[in-house]
């Protein structure tokens, strides 16, 4: 494959996985409302697993040398399969999912900030001013919601706490990219859906309702196990930096469905909000690297 058609395909993986994770935010809202946020996230990922699976068995992959990165395995599933969406279905039973999807806009901030920490990547004036354009959209939306008060403060903290494991999910998946992407989606998605039941179990969350539990079952399929092998495939055609600023598009793909199924239109601070949010993306997407390779903490995307 030439390089060009390469860098495309890679495009057009990574659009798929930011609309597939960006539709499944409102829809987890309302599946996972009145079940509990580790029996939540145990389920979404039981999903995304038994997806990855079923592409491998129809796709006859030959395994790859994942069993060589286990350690690093363990790590990408604590942080990126069972902090990240427990977290996030904790915020979600909080706030309102238009607020939730557009705070997601945080998460390529906090790779940065991870990559300066761990991969000692500088950081430049121009990434400073989106992060203060992110925490302008964060307190719009705050506005937008009615102020902040002790709940949608708790909801905020949570989803920004989802948004840095996330971050930190992204840092350590990026070595995995060249393996086979179903098999890290299985071995992932397996190992963080054992880990958050056994969690749910321990902290008593029951399961919920048929409907609701096959609901949340097929959004981690489509919204966590094909975004997430759209989204390897992505890092592997057109590179990190790329693959991140085409996915920076998942959270107003999230606003824009929650406000459609809410059949309301944002007011003025929620205008506001998607203005300095878009902004803060602006600015990191074209924010030239230091460095002349690409490496996972210039990435601006998740890998679930």
């Amino acid at each position: 494959m030439n390089q060009p058609l390469r860098i495309r395909t890679g495009v057009l993986f990574a659009a798929a996985a930011a609309v597939l994770y960006g539709l499944s935010i409102p829809l987890i809202k309302q599946a996972g409302a009145k079940t509990g946020p580790a029996m939540t996230a145990a389920l979404l990922y039981f999903g995304a697993a038994a997806g990855a699976l079923l592409g491998k068995a129809v796709e006859g992959s030959p395994r790859t040398l994942l069993a060589r990165h286990g350690v690093r395995l363990i790590f990408v599933a604590l942080s990126g399969a069972v902090a990240a969406p427990i977290l996030l279905a904790a915020g979600l039973q909080m706030l309102d999912g238009a607020t939730a999807s557009l705070l997601q806009n945080f998460e390529p901030i906090f790779t940065l900030l991870l990559a300066a920490i761990i991969l000692k990547e500088p950081l430049s004036k121009r990434v400073g001013l989106a992060i203060a354009c992110m925490l302008g959209g964060g307190a719009a939306m705050a506005l937008e919601s009615g102020g902040p008060g002790e709940w949608k403060l708790a909801g905020s903290t949570a989803v920004l706490g989802a948004a840095f494991f996330w971050a930190l999910d992204n840092i350590l998946t990026q070595p995995l990219s060249r393996l086979n992407p179903l098999e890290v989606v299985a071995g992932k998605a397996a190992m963080g859906a054992l880990l958050s039941l056994g969690i749910a179990l321990g902290l008593r969350q029951g399961f919920p309702p048929a409907a609701a539990a096959g609901l949340l079952v097929l959004y981690g399929f489509l919204g966590v196990g094909v975004s997430l092998a759209c989204f390897i495939l992505a890092l592997r055609h057109a590179g990190a930096a790329r693959t991140g600023s085409v996915f920076s598009l998942a959270p107003f793909v999230g606003a824009a469905a929650a406000w459609t199924m809410d059949r309301i239109l944002p007011g003025p601070w929620g205008w506001a909000a998607i203005a300095a949010f878009g902004t803060g993306v602006w600015l990191h997407v074209t924010e030239q690297p230091a460095a002349p390779t690409e490496t996972g903490g210039q990435q601006a995307a998740r890998a679930d």
